[in-house]
């Protein structure tokens, strides 16, 4: 998938769930050789949250989001 954020292109993740009374994380892995880029994330239709993917090191350098 490319061209995410920068409002031009959407993904988007159905189905996350969670066992009851608990919380699921989603890792997302990226590439990017610019500057931060900026993205909305909404998880099963809900209210959706910023985030800010950043520089990688390249474009073939894979960094995850949450950062670690």
């Amino acid at each position: 998938m490319g061209h995410i954020g920068r409002d031009i292109g959407t993904l988007q993740f159905n189905g996350v769930t969670a066992r009851t009374g608990e919380s699921a994380t989603v890792t997302i892995a990226y590439v990017n050789g610019e500057s931060p880029r900026v993205g909305q994330v909404s998880v099963n239709g809900g209210p959706p949250i910023t985030l800010t993917f950043p520089h990688t090191g390249g474009w073939s350098s894979v960094g995850k989001w949450p950062p670690r």
